[in-house]
């Protein structure tokens, strides 16, 4: 669109208004982001160094969701809470030996 519509005319679109651009990136998918609790304050998440990456991701995502207007987490501590638990999870995760496969089930 290039000009303000006027009442009474119709509009009409460009194929590239509707395209995002190529640097645009997933707010969801990063991993090193701030948190505006809702009840006051800040809280940094950073999970960057965890893995495997892709549950990193989902529970990023996951934190994100529940810190929002409507979700579950509103004050900043216990968004701190979940945060902490995460990491503890990535820290068992990484300590526990990963099982290794029968022959049998081979």
């Amino acid at each position: 669109m290039r000009r303000r519509p006027r009442k009474g005319t119709s509009v009409r679109f460009a194929p590239a208004d509707g395209a995002v651009p190529s640097h645009a990136c997933d707010p969801v998918l990063g991993l090193r982001f701030n948190i505006e609790a809702r009840y006051g304050g800040t809280v940094e998440v950073d999970l960057v160094g965890e893995r495997p990456r892709a549950i990193a991701v989902a529970f990023a995502g996951a934190l994100r969701r529940q810190s929002e207007l409507g979700g579950s987490l509103g004050a900043r501590t216990t968004i701190k809470q979940h945060l902490q638990a995460y990491l503890r999870f990535f820290h068992i995760c990484a300590s526990t030996p990963r099982p290794r496969r029968s022959p049998i089930c081979a």
